[in-house]
């Protein structure tokens, strides 16, 4: 049975989490002598425009992988914008805000058909939850569906439509017991579902200079933290910068920060 990875954006250039899991998972296994697939929209990456289909449907092959991509369906901009600011805000939203949500968020209706009419030799693995990719396309074949969730404690989780499509899924497969944990916190336990720990790996760096490193941001030897991601509240970047600033007051006596861009 062949498994088949549902991302609502794919590509080599793409540098956000989910999706750079999605892509070295498949390109590893393809590797290992697996057949893989990847199934996604003809959306360019999360920064586009979500009525833009940029890539043209069809079959593409991607650093050995094979990867199919669906035409999306039209979204009004207006409506996600004012639940999906709801949801950062944490904000309470009502079933029909959910709903709208849930019709505007990234959906593909040929996708969906395919899912749905290849659901005999395929295995499909969602990722991440908060898509109509996911939310929607484990409808269409619950049986052979799988999570990988990459779930926060968020408002996106909190949705009425996130715990329907957590209980008609398969099994979830979590990256930490942190994240597992959460599930199991938001979602009864994760009954009638198989649960596993897959944990991520990481493509190691070769060879590093601490002692450069330090010389060039001029830090010293004091100890320091290092983010390494995007600038945004829905990361709780604002939330490490307050932790820091903290801890600041309170060691008036270290040496003043650096920062780097």
């Amino acid at each position: 049975m062949k498994p088949a990875f549902v991302i609502p954006f794919y590509g080599a250039e793409i540098g956000g989490g989910a999706e750079m899991l999605c892509r070295r998972l498949a390109e590893n296994l393809v590797q290992r002598g697996l057949e893989v697939e990847v199934l996604t929209t003809c959306l360019r990456d999360l920064g586009s425009s979500w009525n833009a289909n940029y890539y043209p449907p069809g079959e593409y092959l991607i650093n050995g992988v094979p990867v199919k991509r669906f035409l999306i369906r039209p979204m009004n901009p207006d409506i996600f914008v004012a639940v999906n600011n709801k949801l950062v805000a944490r904000h309470p939203v009502s079933l029909e805000e959910e709903v709208d949500y849930l019709r505007n968020a990234v959906n593909s209706d040929a996708l969906f058909s395919y899912i749905g009419d290849h659901k005999r030799e395929r295995i499909y693995f969602f990722l991440p939850y908060l898509f109509g990719t996911s939310l929607n396309g484990v409808s269409a074949a619950p049986e052979r569906s799988f999570l990988i969730p990459c779930l926060h404690n968020e408002g996106y989780a909190e949705m009425r439509v996130t715990r329907r499509m957590f209980q008609k899924a398969s099994g979830a497969l979590f990256l930490s017991k942190a994240e597992m944990a959460l599930a199991k916190t938001l979602f009864d336990g994760l009954a009638g579902m198989e649960t596993f720990l897959l944990g991520c790996g990481v493509d190691e760096l070769g060879a590093t200079d601490a002692a450069w490193f330090r010389e060039k941001h001029k830090l010293g030897d004091a100890p320091f933290i290092l983010y390494v991601g995007r600038k945004d509240a829905t990361k709780n970047t604002p939330l490490v910068v307050d932790y820091f600033a903290r801890i600041r007051r309170r060691n008036i006596s270290a040496p003043p920060p650096s920062s780097a861009p």
